[in-house]
């Protein structure tokens, strides 16, 4: 069975993922309520490398690892993100994600993305801020 998450959990999570650095707490707890949570067992692939990535995941808890063509990148724990290319971008995933434990993680399809991004500029316009300033960075 997996664990009850509060609103609350959820949103204070994603306030601290770079690409919703921007948001308000009011536009933080929208992009909550556009998600949904979703679980993986210990040893199941949470994404595969190649496939078509259709959604962004958060870590809520466990751990998990990540590889590229066969080859251990990192680990990552809760709070953790990873697949925000499929947000934006119809690409195949560049890596595969494999559950170390039982994994519990928040996951934002694109299509809800693009829906959410699309009714609310104030939204838009903060993700766009948080994507330039990661631009910058990088």
């Amino acid at each position: 069975m997996a664990p009850f998450f509060s609103d609350a959990q959820i949103a204070n999570t994603l306030a601290n993922v770079p690409l919703f650095s921007e948001c308000s707490m009011p536009q933080v707890r929208q992009i909550a309520q556009a998600g949904m949570i979703v679980s993986r067992d210990q040893g199941a692939d949470v994404v595969a490398e190649g496939t078509h990535g259709v959604a962004f995941f958060v870590l809520l808890a466990g751990s998990v690892t990540v590889s590229r063509d066969g080859e251990k990148l990192d680990t990552m724990a809760a709070g953790d993100f990873f697949g925000e290319t499929a947000l934006i971008k119809d690409e195949p995933r560049n890596a595969t994600i494999v559950a170390d434990t039982d994994v519990h993680l928040f996951a934002l399809t694109a299509a809800g993305f693009k829906k959410l991004v699309l009714s609310d500029a104030a939204i838009s316009y903060a993700v766009m801020q948080a994507l330039a300033s990661r631009a910058v960075e990088g």
